[in-house]
C-alpha cells in the first residue's frame, strides 16, 4: 500500500486547463492564481491509502501516515503479477 492525496485528478487537470486557456486574456496571471489554488488545495487535503494491487482507497485511518509514498517498481510488479 501507498500513500497519496485524496483529490480528483479530473478536477485538478481541468483547473490547469482552465488556468491555461485564460493566460491567453490575462498575460499569464491565471497561472499564478491556478498555482496558489493547487497549493492550497495540497495544503488542506488529506492523505489516502491506496493498495497495488486492487486500487482500493482507504480513508480516515491512522495507519496511512505510516504508509511509503507511491514506488513505480512496486506497481509494476504488483500489476505484472496479476
Amino acid at each position: 500500500m501507498y500513500q497519496q492525496k485524496d483529490f480528483n485528478r479530473t478536477i485538478g487537470v481541468s483547473l490547469l486547463v482552465v488556468g491555461v486557456i485564460l493566460s491567453f486574456w490575462t498575460y499569464g496571471i491565471s497561472l499564478l492564481v491556478v498555482t496558489l489554488i493547487d497549493f492550497l488545495l495540497y495544503r488542506f487535503v488529506g492523505n489516502v491509502g491506496v493498495c497495488y494491487q486492487c486500487q482500493s482507497a482507504f480513508r480516515d485511518d491512522p495507519a496511512i501516515a505510516r504508509l511509503e509514498p507511491f514506488n513505480l517498481q512496486l506497481h509494476d510488479y504488483y500489476r505484472s503479477a496479476t
